[in-house]
């Protein structure tokens, strides 16, 4: 069974990425679409982790059907500071069959917890990251929880240098104002096929409550004023 079709039979629809709205154009508008740390030019786009605390700067960080919304905020509180005028935040929607395209890793919890000791590269493994107890009862699964969701929120799939902009499949973001710019956007650069969600619930650990009690954060298409 491939990692596609693993991840298909637990409900799985998605992987997520986390970028600066800033970034998302230079995303979009590339056949490379998002680059590993170690390939991003520094005069193009800013890199969200300079740390990589994970060891990984080959990689691209992805989480499995929802964002890491806890780190997420974290990078997002530290960038506020170095760049407050350029700090909204986008999550990019990622089709999981990128998995049969790219080299990958993947880790149960934060790749960066301890230094990435746990992150693995055994494929037979990846359906671990729903068991009912990731590493010896550091994260639990509760009997509700949403089927297509990890263990452990912050679970991670790392892929190996990029993922081209044809494996995106939409972008989220937290409310209609920000939509509305990047729709705008998209529309200056024909590109209003790729599918612009509204779901604020992603963007806070809302969407991991919901989840363990087996409910879906809300997800709204935007559909342009007229």
């Amino acid at each position: 069974m491939s990692a596609a079709e693993i991840l298909r039979k637990h409900g799985v629809t998605r992987l997520c990425h986390f970028t600066k709205l800033k970034n998302l154009i230079h995303i979009l508008t590339e056949n490379d679409g998002i680059l590993a740390t170690d390939r991003i030019e520094f005069d193009i786009k800013s890199i969200n982790d300079m740390a990589r605390y994970d060891g990984q700067m080959e990689s691209v960080c992805c989480s499995v059907e929802y964002p890491n919304s806890w780190y997420m905020n974290k990078t997002e509180e530290s960038c506020a500071i170095s760049d407050p005028l350029f700090n909204e935040w986008a999550v990019i929607f990622i089709d999981i069959e990128i998995l049969s395209v790219r080299n990958f890793k993947f880790c149960p919890c934060n790749a960066s917890k301890k230094h990435g000791s746990y992150i693995n590269s055994d494929m037979n493994a990846l359906e671990n990251i729903f068991d009912e107890e990731v590493l010896g009862g550091y994260a639990r699964r509760p009997a509700a929880m949403l089927q297509c969701c990890p263990t452990d929120g912050q679970a991670e799939i790392l892929i190996d240098g990029n993922v081209p902009k044809s494996y995106i499949s939409g972008v989220a973001v937290c409310d209609d104002h920000v939509a509305k710019r990047l729709y705008a956007i998209l529309k200056m650069y024909n590109m209003t096929n790729l599918k612009v969600f509204v779901a604020p619930a992603l963007f806070t650990a809302e969407w991991s409550n919901l989840a363990r009690i087996g409910q879906r954060a809300d997800e709204r298409l935007y559909v342009e004023e007229r």
